[in-house]
């Protein structure tokens, strides 16, 4: 999970995940199960957004701020833009 820049709350976090949400009963979880859970999170910048890209993907976005700069990404992101927000203010 080192090689994949988990901190101590994304592992943490994919602990958790698997163990509300491992389905593999008979057998034991693989590293995988816990490193599949890291979410990415798409931002758009304001040059992204053309014309009728919005209807097209049929979503809203929302405004973020990405490291000073302002950016948009779906609802359903939002979630976990805190956390990706949180981990990325040190680098």
């Amino acid at each position: 999970m080192q090689a994949n820049n988990f901190t101590n709350k994304r592992a943490a976090d994919a602990v958790n995940y698997v163990i509300d949400n491992y389905t593999g009963y008979d057998k034991i979880p693989a590293i995988a199960d816990f490193i599949k859970y890291d979410k990415k999170i798409k931002f758009y910048k304001p040059n992204e957004i053309k014309g009728d890209m919005l209807q097209e993907l049929g979503v809203t976005l929302f405004p973020v701020n990405v490291n000073s700069q302002l950016c948009w990404t779906e609802e359903a992101n939002l979630k976990y833009f805190d956390r990706w927000n949180n981990e990325n203010k040190s680098k």
